[in-house]
């Protein structure tokens, strides 16, 4: 038992100590290869994208340019390239929506960026070509509006008409000085307080029969029970303030705070006297108007 234990140990021993294991050369190694079907893609999209964009540019550079503004051949040729633009524009969008669907998730922010320089750059392309062919249909139909527009006998004559009444009007003078203007006034309007009472609105007429126009402004109204001191003025309405030469105008004015009246002052109501003076804007006199009214509200 103890020959055979030495002679194993001799042996392990000798083993160790004479034979070396051989090393491994590095061609003699394994190598492991791995492949990401998503990075693919992504160069993929990359590579047709930088191809695409530089197809735009060929084809922005391939617009036939002409030196004169009259050139026939700019709306042909912008016709047929913005037709050549749309068309590479579609089958752009469409390749862009294909490899971004292959590419849900990754690098979005990337792909997003290569399809706002890609639309713009189909864009701008697009509007240069637009802007030529409307410039030159903008310039055909203002030439055929010019030639068909031309005045007909008919609207020349009331052009014409037109402008006399408009030269009458304005060579029409101001009268100044008044003999021939008329005032009346009607149709009283009674606020009656059982024993004193109110005038609140009445009718006036205005017919001027002077050669130019006339500029009333204003009344000024009064009973002669009252004297001066019951003088009440009177705004003419806008409407009334400017009457042409042989032409009458009627309307009526309400009385803001009416003209108060007694039976004690003016004696007989059935029977007043009240007057009113028309001026001007410069308070010249214009007309006169004096007449009797009833001025009862009981009856």
């Amino acid at each position: 038992m103890v020959g055979h234990k030495e002679f194993k140990e001799k042996k392990e021993k000798i083993f160790h100590d004479g034979i070396k294991p051989k090393k491994k050369s590095f061609l003699d190694g394994e190598i492991d290869i791995k492949i990401r079907p998503r990075k693919i893609l992504k160069a993929m999209v990359l590579i047709a994208l930088f191809a695409l964009v530089f197809q735009l540019g060929k084809l922005s550079t391939d617009t036939t340019s002409c030196p004169t503004v009259d050139c026939p051949v700019i709306a042909e040729t912008a016709e047929v390239t913005l037709e050549s633009a749309e068309a590479t524009e579609s089958f752009i969008t469409k390749t862009v929506n294909f490899f971004s669907g292959l590419l849900t998730g990754v690098s979005a922010t990337g792909s997003e960026i290569e399809v706002v320089v890609l639309n713009g750059s189909t864009n701008e392309t697009t509007a240069n070509l637009t802007g030529q062919t409307t410039a030159v249909d903008t310039e055909e139909e203002t030439t055929e509006i010019e030639e068909e527009i031309e005045d007909t006998p008919e609207e020349e004559a009331e052009e014409e008409i037109e402008e006399e009444a408009e030269e009458e009007a304005e060579e029409e003078t101001i009268i100044t000085e008044y003999s021939a203007v008329t005032l009346t006034i009607s149709d009283l309007t009674l606020d009656w307080k059982t024993t004193w009472g109110k005038v609140t609105r009445f009718k006036y007429t205005i017919k001027n029969s002077e050669s130019g126009t006339i500029l009333p402004s204003y009344f000024v109204m009064s009973m002669a029970a009252y004297g001066e001191d019951g003088e009440k003025t009177v705004d003419i309405p806008a409407n009334s303030q400017t009457v042409e030469s042989s032409s009458t105008i009627s309307s009526s004015v309400i009385l803001s705070s009416g003209y108060a009246y007694n039976e004690i002052v003016t004696g007989d109501l059935t029977d007043v006297a009240i007057s009113w003076r028309m001026y001007d804007a410069e308070d010249t006199l214009i007309d006169t108007y004096t007449a009797s009214f009833n001025l009862d509200g009981e009856e």
